[in-house]
């Protein structure tokens, strides 16, 4: 996923975060090999931006989708 966001011109760090610099996000998500990208819309029941899956997090589910079926063939 960080190589897809750096491809996409998606600016990358890695930190760690507390629950307020969650709750004060745009947008979020959780990833791995089997759920692919999962939005995070809300956290403790507040909404993450406008509690929808944001721009970013569609842009690589589409990345990804697109990533493995070409590596499938």
């Amino acid at each position: 996923m960080l190589e897809l966001a750096k491809s996409a011109g998606i600016e990358v760090q890695i930190l760690g975060l507390t629950i307020n610099d969650l709750l004060a996000a745009d947008e979020a998500f959780l990833t791995n090999s089997i759920m692919r990208i999962m939005p995070v819309c809300r956290v403790e029941r507040k909404a993450l931006g406008e509690d929808k899956p944001g721009a970013i997090t569609q842009s690589l589910s589409t990345a990804y989708v697109d990533l493995v079926a070409s590596n499938l063939g």
